[in-house]
């Protein structure tokens, strides 16, 4: 007969000792080892299996799958609904349905790992593999209206050096010196564009770094010229007493189209269009 369902595998018996051996009682035990041959699993792998492939629950020293070389690296089953990363006969992070524990990792939020701690917060996990990539001190747009976890948003807030050490060691006071001992600054970005700091290329001369502009346009005039005559003529009244020579000008106050373009929108500051989003900073 082939194996049972626990993998239990066992040949009847059908040979009756000092007789002569029946064909068919030989054929039935060939039959029986072929087909636990045949259910059993190839050592090159080449065939697949048609059911799940069972391990035992195993234990730190023993993971229930592990390496010839290294047998106390694997993975194991603690208990009901868990799943162990063992290495060199020690869980280093046992996974279940409602959250992961790590050891050997953080103690808590935003607290760097020690040696010997354990973390059950998955909150802090999800934070932590979210965060993989982004380095501290990081700026960024974000499409809400509330900083996730592990970022602040750039609103200028004066925050504590030692809750947000690891900020604090990249920007310092560049943005703001706080209260000057026990707290510091983040960029205050509300409200504001952007733009690269010029670091001697001489675009933007004279600017400091987290320095900060007003908006502005760029300096022109308008003229037009008549011959003795009042004339309107762009964006300015001009008047000339003679060919050439612009006695006087004043701007018009109103904005006024050029018949193809609509109306011009005026505001107190000159800007594109643009969307409001939340810039925010990796703490």
């Amino acid at each position: 007969m082939p194996r049972n369902g626990s993998g239990v595998a066992s040949i009847v018996n059908t040979f009756t000792p000092l007789t002569t051996a029946n064909a068919n009682d030989v054929n039935t035990n060939f039959s029986d080892v072929a087909s636990m041959i045949t259910d059993s699993l190839p050592r090159d792998g080449q065939a697949g299996m048609s059911g799940q492939l069972l391990a035992i629950s195993g234990t730190v020293g023993e993971p229930g799958i592990s390496f010839n070389a290294d047998p106390d690296t694997g993975i194991r089953r603690p208990a009901g609904g868990q799943v162990a990363v063992v290495c060199d006969g020690e869980d280093d992070a046992i996974f279940t349905g409602t959250g992961t524990e790590l050891f050997g990792g953080a103690t808590s939020n935003n607290t760097a790992p020690t040696d010997g701690d354990h973390l059950t917060n998955k909150t802090y996990v999800d934070a932590q593999i979210s965060a993989r990539g982004v380095l501290t001190g990081e700026v960024k747009m974000w499409a809400t209206n509330a900083a996730p976890t592990g970022y602040l948003e750039c609103d200028g807030a004066a925050v504590s050096r030692t809750t947000y050490a690891a900020l604090f060691a990249v920007i310092g006071t560049v943005w703001g010196t706080g209260d000057g001992s026990t707290t510091f600054n983040v960029p205050d970005m509300r409200g504001e564009f952007p733009r690269g700091w010029d670091h001697g290329r001489g675009v933007d001369t004279g600017r400091a770094f987290a320095s900060a502009q007003q908006d502005a346009f760029q300096g022109h005039w308008h003229e037009s010229y008549g011959d003795g005559l009042n004339v309107t003529s762009g964006a300015v009244n001009v008047v000339r007493a003679t060919a050439g020579t612009l006695i006087s000008n004043s701007p018009v106050r109103d904005a006024t189209t050029d018949g193809t373009n609509g109306t011009p929108r005026t505001a107190a500051e000159t800007r594109p269009r643009n969307k409001a989003l939340m810039f925010i900073i990796k703490t």
